[in-house]
């Protein structure tokens, strides 16, 4: 989006018939997080969590912050899990919080994806 605002997602054929659930990748998305920073599970803020959809499809947006280099970042990763998918969207910031610019940018970017 800018230079201190990004977009990505994960798109993965796992869902609730391998046992995938929203519980799962709610703890998955904080201890990734810490995992790729070399930090604990409980070093990264979870700011928020908050029901949401994908195209129609249930999902949550978990909303989480943590520091890294002296850089502040925070992360708002939409997830909704189905029976044999499972799709991330997420936006993240070099921020100190969960600003309106990352807020629009994440409601812009689940509003625009098409599930198939």
């Amino acid at each position: 989006h800018d230079d201190r605002h990004y977009a990505q997602f994960i798109v993965e054929t796992i869902g609730t018939n391998d046992g995938m659930s929203q519980e799962i990748m709610r703890n998955a998305v904080v201890q990734n997080a810490a995992a790729g920073t070399g930090q604990n599970p409980e070093d990264i803020v979870v700011v928020n969590v908050s029901d949401t959809e994908i195209d129609g499809e249930a999902g949550e947006t978990i909303v989480y912050q943590f520091g890294i280099d002296g850089l502040q970042v925070v992360f708002a990763n939409t997830v909704v899990v189905m029976d044999d998918l499972t799709i991330q969207a997420m936006t993240y910031a070099i921020a100190p919080s969960y600003a309106e610019t990352q807020q629009n940018l994440t409601s812009d970017l689940i509003s625009a994806v098409k599930i198939n």
